[in-house]
């Protein structure tokens, strides 16, 4: 395993590692069904490690971004306040041109541009949702 002899390279015994190796990797479920354990580490909050790691860690951000989104969608939903006097839809606005879309944007910067394709087109997907909500139509239709 590539892990293991990059780890061996470096010449360190276990007690140089934090923890040991199972600190450094993810367990997962892939598309078949298997259990698999990826390894890597997190430098600065940017997955480093097999490209199974870096796509789960990834994938767990994302999950992360999408439960932020749903939130504010329904907080701020604009028939749930269908007084004219509250400003709901700028608000949402406002909240997602300043904010909400740029929660992606670290790890778009730091992390290759290979892994971040489906990461990016998520990103995306939620900022045209809110977008549909602000507009009050599907832009995309």
């Amino acid at each position: 395993d590539n892990w293991h002899v990059a780890r061996g390279a470096t010449q360190l015994d276990d007690g140089s590692w934090t923890g040991g190796t199972e600190e450094g990797s993810i367990a997962f479920t892939d598309g078949d069904g298997n259990n698999e354990t990826a390894f890597g580490i997190k430098v600065c909050n940017v997955p480093v490690g097999t490209d199974e790691f870096v796509d789960v860690y990834l994938r767990d951000k994302m999950d992360d971004i999408k439960g932020k989104y749903k939130r504010v969608k329904e907080l701020l939903d604009p028939v749930r306040f269908p007084q004219p006097d509250l400003y709901i839809r700028q608000m949402l606005h406002c909240l997602n041109s300043k904010s909400l879309q740029f929660l992606g944007d670290y790890w778009i910067r730091h992390v290759d541009v290979v892994r971040t394709g489906e990461f990016c087109e998520d990103v995306d997907k939620e900022v045209r949702e809110v977008n549909n909500i602000v507009a009050g139509v599907d832009i995309d239709a």
